[in-house]
C-alpha cells in the first residue's frame, strides 16, 4: 500500500481480513467506526488495498495441487 491511511482504516483492513472474516460490517465496528458510518463508503475507499490484501490472501491458501 502506498498511501497514507488514518488508523481506522489501517485497522479496517487488519480486522476485515481477521477476526472479522471478511465481514466488513463488523470490520467496521471492529475498527472503531460509528454506527452512523456508512460501511460501503469504507470499502470504496479501501477498493485498491483490500483488492491487495485479497490476493495476497488468496496466494496463502494451497492450491488443490499442493493438497
Amino acid at each position: 500500500m502506498s498511501r497514507e491511511l488514518t488508523t481506522k482504516q489501517q485497522t479496517f483492513l487488519q480486522v476485515l481480513f481477521g477476526e472479522a472474516e471478511g465481514d466488513y460490517t463488523r470490520a467496521k465496528t471492529l475498527a472503531g467506526y460509528s454506527d452512523t458510518t456508512n460501511g460501503l463508503e469504507i470499502v470504496r475507499s479501501l477498493k485498491d488495498e483490500i483488492v491487495e490484501l485479497t490476493r495476497e490472501y488468496l496466494l496463502k491458501i494451497p492450491t488443490l495441487h499442493n493438497v
